[in-house]
């Protein structure tokens, strides 16, 4: 194989090994497996202008570090439309977590809408 080709093919490589999972509510109820520095992508959906919101428990952040929420309000922004809540999660250490969000109103955090649960088993 030629160095400038084998070049490609290792940067390609390391192209694909990047990608992040993508998550989502259709995880719920599911084990997900990632290998220690894999990251992954956790996105929800909910409508705006109702008071509801995302919200994840604490996880062991020795296992599984969840980073700051990025909020997408679909175009055209209008009251009810289509909102994404995206939160990066990093795999850091082995072994296993439970990561629970819930679309709540503040005011009644204990009567969530829904519930989200996925287990991750890091390796």
């Amino acid at each position: 194989m030629r160095p400038a080709m084998l070049v490609l093919v290792l940067l390609t490589g390391c192209a694909l090994a990047a990608t992040p999972l993508m998550l989502t509510a259709d995880h719920s109820g599911k084990k997900v497996e990632m290998t220690v520095g894999q990251t992954a992508e956790l996105s929800l959906e909910m409508s705006s202008g109702t008071g509801y919101t995302w919200v994840l428990n604490k996880v062991d952040e020795a296992v599984l570090k969840v980073g700051e929420k990025k909020v997408d309000v679909h175009s055209p922004p209008m009251p009810g439309g289509p909102v994404t809540i995206t939160w990066p999660l990093t795999a850091v250490g082995k072994g296993e977590v439970k990561l629970v969000a819930q679309l709540v109103r503040p005011w009644m955090p204990d009567k969530p809408a829904k519930v989200i649960i996925i287990e991750f088993a890091v390796k």
